[in-house]
């Protein structure tokens, strides 16, 4: 969808502004056919540029669903990140050294090493 023209709408009120007024001058010289027509077409301008109107709402409103949806997903894809940063740094602390924490409990550096865990 293409985005609306902001000022098209102004432009469509200020046409049927015109209409109305020209319509007005036809009817003080008796030409009410014409000041009918003019009528109606200033009627024809005042609904495109209400159409315009809600266009503009609903492309702004578009647009706000698009980026809360948009951050829900950021806030998402950070908080699964966040959790495994933790997990991380939980395994780290719970190792008993750093050279366990490496190679998964595997080999241990005997020089550093308490043996808290189990996994070797």
């Amino acid at each position: 969808m293409t985005p609306p023209f902001p000022g098209l709408r102004w432009l469509y009120a200020a046409g049927a502004v015109y209409l109305a007024v020209l319509a007005y001058i036809s009817a003080q010289h008796q030409a009410y056919g014409h000041a009918a027509a003019l009528c109606c077409t200033a009627a024809l301008l005042l609904t495109a540029a209400r159409r315009e109107t809600l266009a503009a709402r609903q492309a702004r409103a578009a647009a706000v669903r698009a980026e809360r949806a948009a951050r829900a997903q950021a806030l998402a894809d950070e908080q699964q990140f966040a959790g495994e940063y933790a997990r991380g740094w939980l395994a780290l602390h719970t190792s008993c050294c750093l050279t366990a924490w490496d190679t998964g409990g595997t080999d241990h550096d005997p020089r550093h090493c308490t043996r808290k865990d189990t996994s070797a």
